[in-house]
């Protein structure tokens, strides 16, 4: 069960940027508790300083897993940043139902050669991992090397620290962005709204680095 939409119909209000996908942050202000969602200003933030760390020009992107966080990362790669979006995963049924749900296309590639470039005619400038799977043997979650040999130069991986996949890239020369670039801007984020009022926001990250 997705926590960060089942609690919604608790609260009194939701941020403009939550409503649709959920919540992460619940703020009380005065008797109401208002909910926001802060993963995904830290996902974008991690997919832009990526990309262009990267110096890609991302049309096409392919999510491999249909869980709870997919719909912040859709929200983000299709309505933020204007991506062309696709899903799959380890049970092309569930990325195909998935999908329907957030309005993206599907692809099988479970099963398909894992040394072709395309598939269907389709290629991918950007995968984002968004399944636990990226700390064992990538051959065990099925589909995700051939998703990873569509012709990826950048991948996100939202599974931290997510070894074997960041080998992986190191070794076929993809960009890699980790999990902890998305974790940290959203965190800070987070501590603005839990302390407003109290401290400016731009001193934060500081802030933290000096409690820790």
């Amino acid at each position: 069960r997705n926590i960060k939409t089942s609690v919604v119909p608790y609260l009194d209000a939701v941020s403009p940027d939550a409503k649709g996908i959920g919540v992460n942050t619940v703020i009380r202000k005065g008797d109401k508790l208002i909910g926001y969602n802060t993963d995904a200003i830290g996902f974008m933030k991690a997919i832009q300083r990526g990309v262009a760390e990267a110096n890609v020009a991302v049309k096409r992107a392919i999510v491999y897993g249909y869980g709870g966080v997919t719909n912040v990362v859709v929200s983000v790669l299709k309505d933020k940043l204007g991506y062309e979006v696709y899903l799959t995963g380890r049970s092309f049924e569930k990325a195909k139902a998935r999908a329907s749900q957030l309005g993206v296309k599907s692809i099988n590639v479970v099963g398909k050669a894992p040394d072709t470039s395309t598939l269907d005619g389709l290629s991918f400038d950007l995968l984002v991992n968004a399944a636990p799977v990226t700390d064992n043997e990538l051959s065990k979650a099925s589909g995700l090397l051939e998703t990873l040999a569509m012709g990826v130069k950048v991948c996100f991986d939202h599974e931290m620290p997510g070894a074997k996949l960041k080998q992986y890239c190191a070794k076929n020369s993809i960009h890699h962005i980790s999990g902890y670039d998305m974790y940290y801007p959203q965190m800070y984020k987070q501590w603005a709204y839990f302390l407003e009022g109290l401290v400016e926001e731009e001193t934060i990250p500081e802030l933290i680095k000096s409690a820790e």
